[in-house]
């Protein structure tokens, strides 16, 4: 069932409301996934990016954009007034929110990623992890994180769990080998639910067909 426009970033933990935000750029917006209208959330001048979570309360959002002329970071938005603050740093952005809500996953100017608590601690790197590897969650105990090779070039998704603390990395499991259909080009980012029970992922397919043309001339 259709509830709305635009691209969907995020789902409230009670499952009531989706946040959206325009194809071509513009306000986010809180859309209702039952009976109810949807509303502009956002009415300051920050583009907003693909990335945004909601906390634990459901009553804030954090999501990453970037003001006109400064660079990105992170705002925590309240979801009932709309009011936007920045978290962190220009430079220093990231939406992976630990299940907990107490850290963030960022990527720091220098391409390295790190984690950011909520109540403003500071920058904490991750040994050994850089721009190489893609964040796609948190482990349910909040001390590692599910990381994914960017150059990896399989048609398979093979996923790794890094230790926040010490850098090392753990070859959790590979997505998409039980794939059958024809075509299948390759398979997308899988995300895990917070609680670890669940995950989702895409996989593309090429499909075409052969033909034989008789009588050219």
């Amino acid at each position: 069932m259709k509830i709305g426009n635009g691209l969907g970033l995020a789902i409230s933990p009670d499952g009531n409301w989706a946040v959206t935000k325009p194809a071509k750029g513009g306000a986010l917006f809180l859309v209702p996934t039952g009976a109810g209208e949807a509303r502009q959330l956002t009415h300051d001048n920050v583009s907003y990016s693909l990335g945004a979570s909601f906390l634990p309360d459901g009553k804030h959002l954090l999501a990453s954009g970037i003001e006109p002329g400064k660079g990105v970071r992170d705002y925590l938005i309240d979801v009932t007034s709309g009011e936007s603050k920045p978290t962190n740093p220009e430079g220093i952005a990231g939406t992976r929110l630990s299940p907990d809500g107490h850290n963030v996953a960022v990527l720091g100017p220098d391409q390295k990623w790190g984690v950011w608590p909520m109540d403003g601690g500071g920058f904490r790197p991750i040994p050994g992890l850089d721009s190489k590897y893609y964040i796609t969650g948190w482990t349910p105990d909040g001390a590692s994180l599910y990381a994914i090779s960017n150059q990896q070039r399989d048609r398979v998704a093979k996923v790794y769990r890094v230790n926040i603390a010490t850098g090392k990395m753990d070859y959790w499991r590979t997505f998409g080998s039980a794939l059958t259909a024809a075509g299948v080009t390759g398979v997308g980012r899988p995300t895990m639910s917070a609680d670890g029970s669940a995950y989702a992922y895409v996989y593309s397919q090429a499909l075409s067909v052969a033909y034989v043309v008789k009588g050219l001339k």
